[in-house]
């Protein structure tokens, strides 16, 4: 039963968090490029992203919890640290560069001027850590190796 409401809180976590994460690497891309309009929502999910973010690691709290209770799990296996480590990974590529590439974008667009680099790379980053964030499906989903 404890394994089952574990499950549930990690799957649920990571559906309503790194969604949400992964929802704004879609969108925000566009929102800069729509310019100086567009500065309220992009503000706003700048901000949300700095709640978001350092919170995506319940997601891998809970997941460790449930590793550490089910016997035929362990972190050795490689589906599971590959996993651990693509997470680590995608919250560098989340919480560093995404980051300041977004205030950089507000900063410009603030100013008068166009974004339009920092759209290129907020696209290219979000597509990278949307990739690295469904390899981690595919790891827990088939378990490669186990």
């Amino acid at each position: 039963m404890a394994k089952n409401i574990l499950l549930f809180l990690h799957i649920s976590t990571a559906i309503i968090i790194i969604g949400g994460l992964v929802f704004m690497d879609m969108i925000v891309p566009g929102l800069v490029r729509g310019g100086r309009e567009n500065l309220p929502v992009l503000r706003k999910l700048h901000g949300m992203g700095r709640v978001f973010g350092p919170s995506s690691a319940i997601v891998l709290l809970l997941g460790g919890a449930l590793v550490m209770r089910d016997k035929s799990f362990e972190f050795s296996q490689i589906w599971l640290s590959a996993s651990v480590v693509l997470f680590v990974i995608a919250a560098v590529i989340g919480s560093v560069p995404v980051a300041r590439t977004v205030g950089a974008a507000i900063g410009k667009i603030d100013d008068g001027h166009p974004a339009d680099a920092e759209a290129s790379r907020l696209g290219m980053l979000g597509g990278i850590n949307i990739l690295i964030l469904l390899t981690i499906v595919y790891l827990m989903v088939d378990k490669p190796g186990l």
